[in-house]
Protein backbone atom coordinates (compact mmCIF):
# COMPACT_ATOMS: atom_id res chain seq x y z
CA UNK A 1 0.00 0.00 0.00
CA UNK A 2 1.34 3.41 -0.90
CA UNK A 3 -0.12 6.79 -0.22
CA UNK A 4 0.41 10.30 1.07
CA UNK A 5 -1.92 13.03 2.27
CA UNK A 6 -2.56 15.94 -0.06
CA UNK A 7 -4.26 19.09 1.11
CA UNK A 8 -4.85 22.29 -0.84
CA UNK A 9 -6.49 25.33 0.80
CA UNK A 10 -10.11 25.64 -0.32
CA UNK A 11 -10.26 22.06 -1.55
CA UNK A 12 -11.20 18.73 -0.05
CA UNK A 13 -8.27 16.91 1.56
CA UNK A 14 -7.66 13.54 -0.07
CA UNK A 15 -5.25 10.70 0.56
CA UNK A 16 -4.50 8.34 -2.32
CA UNK A 17 -3.32 4.76 -1.94
CA UNK A 18 -2.62 1.84 -4.27
CA UNK A 19 -3.28 -1.71 -3.11
CA UNK A 20 -1.71 -4.32 -5.36
CA UNK A 21 -3.58 -7.34 -3.98
CA UNK A 22 -4.07 -10.10 -6.56
CA UNK A 23 -4.41 -7.71 -9.51
CA UNK A 24 -2.01 -7.42 -12.45
CA UNK A 25 1.35 -5.85 -11.66
CA UNK A 26 1.75 -2.45 -13.29
CA UNK A 27 5.04 -0.64 -13.94
CA UNK A 28 5.88 1.88 -11.18
CA UNK A 29 5.53 4.77 -13.63
CA UNK A 30 1.97 3.67 -14.50
CA UNK A 31 1.07 3.34 -10.82
CA UNK A 32 2.41 6.83 -10.15
CA UNK A 33 0.45 8.23 -13.09
CA UNK A 34 -2.78 6.56 -11.94
CA UNK A 35 -2.31 7.86 -8.41
CA UNK A 36 -1.72 11.42 -9.61
CA UNK A 37 -4.76 11.18 -11.84
CA UNK A 38 -6.94 9.85 -9.01
CA UNK A 39 -5.54 12.52 -6.67
CA UNK A 40 -6.44 15.33 -9.05
CA UNK A 41 -9.91 13.97 -9.81
CA UNK A 42 -10.72 13.11 -6.19
CA UNK A 43 -9.71 16.51 -4.88
CA UNK A 44 -11.46 18.46 -7.64
CA UNK A 45 -14.60 16.31 -7.79
CA UNK A 46 -14.89 16.00 -4.02
CA UNK A 47 -14.60 19.77 -3.67
CA UNK A 48 -17.29 20.37 -6.28
CA UNK A 49 -19.59 17.81 -4.63
CA UNK A 50 -19.19 19.53 -1.26
CA UNK A 51 -19.87 22.93 -2.81
CA UNK A 52 -22.94 21.64 -4.65
CA UNK A 53 -24.37 20.18 -1.45
CA UNK A 54 -23.31 23.09 0.75
CA UNK A 55 -21.02 20.87 2.86
CA UNK A 56 -17.97 21.98 4.84
CA UNK A 57 -14.72 21.26 3.01
CA UNK A 58 -12.93 20.52 6.28
CA UNK A 59 -13.13 16.76 5.89
CA UNK A 60 -10.81 14.02 4.68
CA UNK A 61 -11.32 11.24 2.17
CA UNK A 62 -9.08 8.27 1.55
CA UNK A 63 -9.14 6.74 -1.96
CA UNK A 64 -7.48 3.38 -2.59
CA UNK A 65 -6.95 2.14 -6.14
CA UNK A 66 -7.27 -1.62 -6.59
CA UNK A 67 -6.10 -3.12 -9.93
CA UNK A 68 -7.83 -5.82 -11.91
CA UNK A 69 -11.46 -4.88 -11.20
CA UNK A 70 -14.11 -2.24 -11.76
CA UNK A 71 -15.81 -3.03 -8.44
CA UNK A 72 -15.92 -0.01 -6.16
CA UNK A 73 -17.25 0.66 -2.66
CA UNK A 74 -17.25 3.18 0.17
CA UNK A 75 -17.10 2.58 3.91
CA UNK A 76 -17.16 5.73 5.98
CA UNK A 77 -14.74 8.11 4.30
CA UNK A 78 -12.68 5.27 2.77
CA UNK A 79 -13.26 4.77 -0.97
CA UNK A 80 -11.99 1.73 -2.88
CA UNK A 81 -11.96 2.22 -6.66
CA UNK A 82 -11.30 -0.45 -9.24
CA UNK A 83 -8.58 0.03 -11.83
CA UNK A 84 -8.60 -2.11 -14.95
CA UNK A 85 -6.58 -1.88 -18.17
CA UNK A 86 -4.98 1.37 -17.07
CA UNK A 87 -8.27 3.12 -16.38
CA UNK A 88 -9.97 4.39 -13.24
CA UNK A 89 -13.63 3.47 -12.89
CA UNK A 90 -16.10 6.30 -13.43
CA UNK A 91 -17.68 5.11 -10.19
CA UNK A 92 -15.15 7.41 -8.49
CA UNK A 93 -17.55 10.37 -8.70
CA UNK A 94 -20.45 8.31 -7.33
CA UNK A 95 -18.40 6.90 -4.46
CA UNK A 96 -17.03 10.32 -3.55
CA UNK A 97 -20.59 11.48 -2.88
CA UNK A 98 -20.99 8.63 -0.40
CA UNK A 99 -17.67 9.50 1.24
CA UNK A 100 -18.30 13.22 1.75
CA UNK A 101 -21.99 12.87 2.70
CA UNK A 102 -21.75 9.84 4.96
CA UNK A 103 -24.14 6.90 5.24
CA UNK A 104 -27.91 6.84 5.40
CA UNK A 105 -29.88 4.02 7.05
CA UNK A 106 -32.09 3.95 3.96
CA UNK A 107 -30.55 2.64 0.73
CA UNK A 108 -32.84 4.70 -1.48
CA UNK A 109 -31.64 7.97 0.04
CA UNK A 110 -27.95 7.05 -0.07
CA UNK A 111 -27.85 5.78 -3.65
CA UNK A 112 -30.45 8.26 -4.84
CA UNK A 113 -28.41 11.22 -3.62
CA UNK A 114 -25.17 9.84 -5.12
CA UNK A 115 -26.74 9.31 -8.55
CA UNK A 116 -28.62 12.63 -8.35
CA UNK A 117 -25.43 14.61 -7.66
CA UNK A 118 -23.42 12.65 -10.23
CA UNK A 119 -26.07 13.22 -12.90
CA UNK A 120 -26.23 16.95 -12.16
CA UNK A 121 -22.50 17.62 -12.07
CA UNK A 122 -21.50 15.07 -14.76
CA UNK A 123 -18.04 14.86 -13.24
CA UNK A 124 -17.16 11.60 -15.00
CA UNK A 125 -19.24 12.36 -18.08
CA UNK A 126 -22.22 10.21 -19.07
CA UNK A 127 -21.60 7.47 -16.51
CA UNK A 128 -23.64 4.48 -15.30
CA UNK A 129 -26.54 4.33 -14.67
CA UNK A 130 -27.87 7.54 -16.28
CA UNK A 131 -25.46 8.00 -19.22
CA UNK A 132 -26.86 10.78 -21.46
CA UNK A 133 -30.40 10.68 -20.08
CA UNK A 134 -31.58 12.49 -16.94
CA UNK A 135 -32.88 10.15 -14.20
CA UNK A 136 -36.33 11.75 -14.48
CA UNK A 137 -36.52 10.73 -18.11
CA UNK A 138 -35.39 7.19 -17.32
CA UNK A 139 -38.24 6.92 -14.82
CA UNK A 140 -40.64 8.22 -17.47
CA UNK A 141 -39.39 5.38 -19.69
CA UNK A 142 -39.86 2.82 -16.89
CA UNK A 143 -43.44 4.00 -16.35
CA UNK A 144 -44.16 3.74 -20.08
CA UNK A 145 -42.65 0.27 -20.56
CA UNK A 146 -44.14 -1.21 -17.37
CA UNK A 147 -40.87 -1.75 -15.47
CA UNK A 148 -41.44 1.08 -12.97
CA UNK A 149 -40.98 0.11 -9.30
CA UNK A 150 -43.85 1.65 -7.24
CA UNK A 151 -42.80 4.11 -4.55
CA UNK A 152 -43.88 1.84 -1.67
CA UNK A 153 -41.58 -0.91 -2.96
CA UNK A 154 -38.81 1.53 -3.79
CA UNK A 155 -38.75 2.80 -0.21
CA UNK A 156 -38.38 -0.80 1.01
CA UNK A 157 -35.47 -1.58 -1.33
CA UNK A 158 -32.88 -3.80 0.35
CA UNK A 159 -29.45 -2.44 1.20
CA UNK A 160 -27.71 -4.96 -1.08
CA UNK A 161 -28.94 -4.63 -4.65
CA UNK A 162 -28.03 -6.99 -7.50
CA UNK A 163 -26.15 -5.36 -10.35
CA UNK A 164 -24.72 -8.19 -12.45
CA UNK A 165 -27.67 -8.50 -14.87
CA UNK A 166 -27.25 -7.59 -18.51
CA UNK A 167 -28.95 -4.51 -19.88
CA UNK A 168 -30.75 -2.17 -17.47
CA UNK A 169 -30.46 -4.22 -14.28
CA UNK A 170 -32.88 -4.02 -11.39
CA UNK A 171 -30.16 -2.19 -9.42
CA UNK A 172 -29.84 0.44 -12.15
CA UNK A 173 -33.62 0.95 -12.28
CA UNK A 174 -33.78 1.39 -8.51
CA UNK A 175 -30.79 3.75 -8.50
CA UNK A 176 -32.36 5.88 -11.24
CA UNK A 177 -35.76 5.98 -9.58
CA UNK A 178 -34.10 6.82 -6.27
CA UNK A 179 -32.17 9.68 -7.91
CA UNK A 180 -35.34 11.08 -9.46
CA UNK A 181 -37.17 10.80 -6.14
CA UNK A 182 -34.35 12.54 -4.23
CA UNK A 183 -34.33 15.36 -6.79
CA UNK A 184 -38.09 15.73 -6.31
CA UNK A 185 -37.80 15.84 -2.50
CA UNK A 186 -34.87 18.29 -2.59
CA UNK A 187 -36.83 20.53 -4.97
CA UNK A 188 -39.77 20.48 -2.56
CA UNK A 189 -37.96 20.73 0.77
CA UNK A 190 -34.52 22.06 -0.09
CA UNK A 191 -31.36 20.31 1.05
CA UNK A 192 -31.87 21.44 4.63
CA UNK A 193 -35.28 19.80 4.61
CA UNK A 194 -33.92 16.62 3.05
CA UNK A 195 -31.00 16.01 5.44
CA UNK A 196 -33.13 14.94 8.44
CA UNK A 197 -34.71 12.19 6.33
CA UNK A 198 -31.32 11.18 4.95
CA UNK A 199 -29.66 10.99 8.37
CA UNK A 200 -32.51 9.22 10.16
CA UNK A 201 -33.73 7.04 7.30
CA UNK A 202 -37.34 7.77 8.13
CA UNK A 203 -39.87 7.58 5.25
CA UNK A 204 -40.60 10.77 3.33
CA UNK A 205 -44.33 10.08 3.62
CA UNK A 206 -46.60 7.82 5.63
CA UNK A 207 -48.10 4.79 3.93
CA UNK A 208 -51.49 4.98 2.32
CA UNK A 209 -53.03 8.17 0.89
CA UNK A 210 -50.09 10.40 1.85
CA UNK A 211 -47.59 8.18 0.05
CA UNK A 212 -49.92 7.83 -2.95
CA UNK A 213 -50.29 11.61 -3.20
CA UNK A 214 -46.51 12.11 -3.11
CA UNK A 215 -46.01 9.44 -5.77
CA UNK A 216 -48.58 11.07 -8.05
CA UNK A 217 -46.95 14.49 -7.62
CA UNK A 218 -43.50 13.05 -8.32
CA UNK A 219 -44.55 11.18 -11.46
CA UNK A 220 -46.56 14.15 -12.72
CA UNK A 221 -43.35 16.18 -12.92
CA UNK A 222 -41.45 13.72 -15.13
CA UNK A 223 -42.71 15.17 -18.41
CA UNK A 224 -44.29 13.44 -21.38
CA UNK A 225 -43.11 10.37 -23.32
CA UNK A 226 -39.48 10.28 -24.45
CA UNK A 227 -38.69 12.21 -27.60
CA UNK A 228 -36.97 10.56 -30.57
CA UNK A 229 -33.66 12.07 -29.45
CA UNK A 230 -34.14 10.73 -25.92
CA UNK A 231 -35.05 7.30 -27.25
CA UNK A 232 -31.76 7.26 -29.17
CA UNK A 233 -29.92 8.16 -25.94
CA UNK A 234 -31.76 5.36 -24.15
CA UNK A 235 -30.87 2.78 -26.80
CA UNK A 236 -27.23 3.88 -26.87
CA UNK A 237 -27.03 3.63 -23.08
CA UNK A 238 -28.51 0.12 -23.00
CA UNK A 239 -26.05 -1.00 -25.69
CA UNK A 240 -23.19 0.50 -23.72
CA UNK A 241 -24.10 -1.35 -20.54
CA UNK A 242 -24.01 -4.65 -22.41
CA UNK A 243 -20.79 -3.83 -24.29
CA UNK A 244 -18.76 -2.20 -21.52
CA UNK A 245 -20.03 -3.67 -18.28
CA UNK A 246 -21.69 -2.08 -15.29
CA UNK A 247 -20.21 1.40 -15.39
CA UNK A 248 -19.93 1.79 -19.14
CA UNK A 249 -17.56 4.75 -18.94
CA UNK A 250 -14.11 4.93 -17.43
CA UNK A 251 -11.81 7.84 -16.76
CA UNK A 252 -8.36 7.56 -18.25
CA UNK A 253 -5.13 9.35 -17.27
CA UNK A 254 -3.35 11.33 -19.95
CA UNK A 255 -0.82 8.84 -21.37
CA UNK A 256 1.49 11.72 -22.34
CA UNK A 257 1.71 13.02 -18.76
CA UNK A 258 5.11 12.85 -17.12
CA UNK A 259 5.58 9.74 -14.92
Amino acid sequence: MTGAPHGVPGQLECRIGYHQGQGPVLPPADVARLCRFAQSRSRDWGTRICQYLGLDLRRRVKVTLRPGTYLSMTRGNDVVIGVDAGTVSAALAHELVHAVVGPSPRQVYAEGLAVHVDSRLRLAGPAWPFFDLDPDRWVRHFVDDGSYVPLALLMAAPRALPSAEEGMSSAARIYLEAASLVAFVVHRLGLEGFWPYFRSGRPIAATGPELDAMEQAWLAGLGGPLTDAELRCRDAALARVVDDGRHGVVTRPDPTAAP
